[in-house]
């Protein structure tokens, strides 16, 4: 009797030993071997340069609509090109009031990339 309880406890002992620790970020549907080792997480695969170039390119045709059509801009010739780091303005306004506005309507489109005003006021 002793010898099936030493035996039941003993093979418990070894089952629970055995047992794989699951990792909160593991999917425990498909745990790991035993003894592997836990491989860091790839990152996401980035845009390809067709991607930003056409998100650039949007941003480039929102901002000549916005800089267009703003009724306090009357008069002031501004472009803006756009690459993965600038935003590069060109041409002239009127009056530092119209750079001011300019640079406030650039703004919100600027996100990462730094502003290279080339404006002049004329």
């Amino acid at each position: 009797m002793r010898r099936i309880l030493v035996l039941l406890l003993l093979s418990a002992a070894c089952a629970w030993t055995q047992q794989p620790t699951t990792d909160p970020n593991q999917n425990p549907s498909s745990p790991a071997p035993p003894g592997a080792a836990q491989q860091p997480t790839p990152a996401p695969p980035q845009g390809s340069q067709q991607d930003k170039s056409g998100v650039n390119s949007q941003i480039q045709d929102n901002l000549k609509d916005v800089l267009s059509g703003d009724p306090a801009l009357s008069g002031a010739s501004v472009d803006a090109s756009v690459d993965d780091s600038n935003i590069t303005l060109t041409g002239t306004v009127q009056s530092a009031g119209q750079m001011s506005r300019v640079l406030q309507l650039v703004g919100p489109y600027a996100g990462y990339r730094q502003v290279v005003n080339k404006v002049q006021i004329r």
